[in-house]
């Protein structure tokens, strides 16, 4: 009987060899790539403050004081409640004008009252081109005073934004309360390809009972004893995003600065 000539490990090593899987065939798919967070178009900071309430007389010293904070505080937009001004009279300083040639902004100006020379309303300035402005009074309410919303088209550079300063009225019934809301609402649904900014003594959204579409930033408590000058709500859905918020204690009240992302609208 012949014999194999091929050693016995030789002969192993060969069936081993058979009985393994073929390899895997090279594949030319890719890891997923990480998902990067999303990143705003430009950063804005926004401010507000209400004087419905300051019992001074506003001095050229007071809105040189008040300068000087919004440049520290980089203030690009600044909405501003029950401002008083007194035209025509040169012993009394035009806030609205001073404030606009000192911190080099453009100015709106929405009057709510106007009796004997004295003209009370709400303002907004921007260091940047205000595309249009419309003051809207608030109708049909059982309040006393005379309220009203302005709101101005900022032209913040990469974007548009819609910003309304309003003073609602104080101690007034859910009714009225509702009514002024839902004006707001109305210019939101407005402009609601643009990020919509609200600026004032806007109450808490967590105590309206009624449908809304706007949110409120998460700004710190006020100090103890002072009252809150200003509250800040904002919509425009995903165009607008708050960041951070602050409160600083000027001469002239409570300053409420909101740092906002404004982003471009997400693919639905």
């Amino acid at each position: 009987m012949r014999t194999s000539r091929f050693p016995l490990s030789l002969v192993v090593l060969l069936s081993a060899l058979s009985c393994a899987p073929p390899p895997k065939a090279a594949t030319s798919e890719s890891p997923a790539p990480a998902i990067s967070p999303r990143k705003p178009l430009s950063i804005l900071n926004i401010a507000g403050i209400n004087l419905s309430h300051l019992s001074k007389r506003i001095e050229k010293t007071d809105i040189e004081k008040f300068t000087r904070v919004l440049a520290r505080e980089q203030v690009e937009i600044l909405a501003i409640q029950g401002i008083t001004r007194y035209p025509g009279i040169a012993t009394r300083i035009d806030l609205v004008n001073e404030l606009s040639r000192l911190a080099e902004m453009r100015s709106a100006f929405g009057e709510t009252i106007n009796v004997s020379g004295r003209q009370n309303g709400n303002g907004i300035f921007s260091m940047y081109p205000i595309r249009s402005q419309n003051n809207t009074p608030y109708s049909g309410l059982k309040s006393a005073g005379f309220e009203s919303a302005l709101l101005a088209v900022v032209d913040a550079g990469v974007k548009d934004i819609a910003v309304v300063s309003t003073l609602l009225p104080e101690k007034t019934s859910p009714e009225d309360l509702s009514a002024c809301v839902r004006s707001i609402a109305a210019m939101e649904k407005e402009y609601s390809n643009l990020p919509f900014v609200v600026v004032g003594n806007l109450p808490s959204l967590s105590n309206l009972q009624f449908e809304r579409g706007f949110r409120e930033i998460d700004s710190p408590p006020a100090n103890a004893g002072a009252k809150r000058s200003s509250n800040v709500w904002y919509g425009g859905g995903d165009l607008l995003q708050p960041m951070n918020t602050s409160i600083i204690e000027t001469g002239l009240g409570q300053l409420v600065v909101a740092r906002f992302g404004l982003f471009t609208k997400q693919p639905q």
